[in-house]
Parts: C-alpha cells; structure tokens; sequence
C-alpha cells in the first residue's frame, strides 16, 4: 500500500513539475513582451520629444538672445572716422571693421541693414570719411556715396612712360610734378631694384592704386615698384629679365 502511495506521488509530482514549467515559461514570455513595449514606448518617447526641442528651442532662443534686431545707433552721428575697406571684404567683414570704429553699434545691425539693401554688394573697397555712432541704414546710404571716399586713386595703364605716371600721381596729390619726379630719382626710397639699373622706366606696374589721403610720391611709387616685382615673381621672370 505504501508502495501504491509512493507510486501515487511521483506521478503527480511530475505532473505538477510540467505545469509549474509551462507558467513559468508563460510568465517569462509576457515579461519579455512587457519590456518589448515598454522599450517601444520610451523610443517613441523620445523621438517625440526630440521634435519638440527641436521646434521650441529655437523659440525660447530668440526670446532669450536674439531674434529681435540687434542693438543700432539712433543717430545722427558725430565726429568724423576714416576707415578702411579691404577688398573681397563680406558683408560680416565690413561690420565687424566699423562696429571695431564705434561707426555702428553692433556688427549685426550693419549686417541686417547690408542684407536689406539690394546694391549693397557694389559697396567699393577703399577708405572712407564716416561720422561716429550712426545708424546702420545710415552707414550703407553713406558707403553709397562717392562724397564719403577718402582714398587717393592713382590709375597707371597698360604701356605708359614714366613721364605720365609721375604727372597722374602730381594730379593726385595735388603737387608740382617736378615734386613727383624729385622722389622718382630717389630709388632707394621706393625699392627699385638693382637691375633697374637706377631708372623705374618700365618699372611702375600698370594698376589702379588706391591709398590714404596721407600718403606721400615715395609710397605711391613703392606700391607700383611692388606690384611690378610680384607680377615677375608670379609669373617666374627673373628681375634681370
């Protein structure tokens, strides 16, 4: 009998083993479908919320630093600044340059009045006679107008004597041309090189020069003995040449 029971037991001992798997396995399977969903949840999240900083950071951005218009001058201006715009010069460039010479107040403001006018692209590189403190749509009517240009332009074409040159700097600067040709024969001043052998004929690189209102015959006649000694070099022409 007691074997009878014993038998009895270990029937349902396994039976009850089976069963107790079999949950088990059912409980294992809907955890893991539990964490499937919660994984699809969080990356859905997510993504949503990356879209909303995307959308409002910009906003919260432009109430914080920036999307007003950037601080300007109200004018009229004062006092006088000459300044400089190289050539190639950007929009940007230019507004860093006068914001430096306290002619605008901020960069940006001269960019935002850049960017809003149509011709604002044939502003001319050069120097300029500008008022302090102006308002940036000021400045660029300013930078307009040829009455603003402080340089001194020297043309020199293609094939003229040096004769002719030195009379174009005379009208320049405003000066007798035997002043012109007083400097001219000092060559050591202005770098004429040796094998020039003393005469700048030839030397006076054709170019539109464009220099301060200060500057004198010798600095004038340096850049065109420099523009001619670059052109040889670009071009690989030994100077005896």
């Amino acid at each position: 009998m007691t074997d009878l029971f014993d038998v009895g037991l270990s029937e349902e001992g396994p039976r009850r083993s089976r069963r107790e798997r079999r949950e088990e396995a059912a409980r294992k399977s809907r955890r893991r479908s539990q964490r499937g969903r919660t994984v699809v949840a969080v990356l859905v999240s997510l993504v949503i919320l990356g879209v909303a900083v995307a959308f409002v950071l910009p906003v919260v951005r432009g109430f914080l630093d920036g999307d007003a218009a950037p601080e300007d001058y109200a004018g009229p201006g004062t006092g006088s600044v000459m300044v400089e715009i190289p050539a190639g010069s950007s929009g940007a460039a230019i507004g860093s340059i006068l914001a430096d010479a306290d002619v605008v107040a901020t960069q940006g403001a001269f960019v935002s009045a850049y960017n809003a006018d149509p011709n604002s692209t044939s502003i001319q590189a050069g120097f300029y006679n500008l008022q302090l403190q102006m308002p940036a749509a000021d400045v660029i009517t300013a930078l307009h107008d040829r009455a603003s240009r402080a340089e001194i332009s020297v043309t020199v074409p293609e094939g003229v004597r040096a004769a002719t040159i030195y009379q174009r700097i005379a009208t320049a600067l405003d000066i007798p041309v035997e002043d012109v040709q007083a400097a001219a024969a000092d060559t050591a001043s202005y770098g004429l090189p040796e094998e020039a052998g003393g005469n700048p004929e030839g030397w006076l690189g054709a170019q539109t020069y464009i220099v301060p209102p200060n500057s004198d015959t010798t600095s004038i006649l340096r850049l065109m003995v420099q523009e001619t000694v670059q052109t040889l070099e670009a071009l690989s022409i030994p100077p005896e040449e």
